[in-house]
C-alpha cells in the first residue's frame, strides 16, 4: 500500500499520524475496511475512483489517501498532479 499526501503536509508513512485526519477512502475496498479499524478517529470520505480521490487530495478536500501501490502509482502519472507525494 501507498500513502499519499500533499507535499507541503508533512506525513510520513506511518498511520499513527493520520488518527485524526481527513482520509480519502474508495468505496467496498478493502484496504478501506482496514483503515477504519485501524484509525477509528479519522474522518473517511468515499469516492467511487482512485482519480477522483486523488483529484480531491490535490485540491486539499483532504488530507491522505492509502491504496494500493500500482493502481496509485499509474493514476498519479496519469493525472500528472505535481503536488501529490508518497
Amino acid at each position: 500500500f501507498s500513502l499519499i499526501t500533499r507535499h507541503e503536509d508533512n506525513y510520513t508513512n506511518d498511520l499513527k499520524e493520520l488518527s485524526h485526519a481527513k482520509i480519502g477512502a474508495l468505496k467496498e475496498f478493502t484496504t478501506t475496511t482496514i483503515l477504519r479499524t485501524r484509525l477509528p478517529n479519522a474522518e473517511f470520505v468515499m469516492f467511487d475512483s482512485i482519480n477522483d480521490t486523488l483529484s480531491a487530495l490535490s485540491r486539499g478536500e483532504i488530507d491522505a489517501f492509502v491504496g494500493n501501490s500500482l493502481l496509485t502509482g499509474h493514476a498519479l502519472r496519469d493525472l500528472q498532479l505535481a503536488n501529490l507525494t508518497s
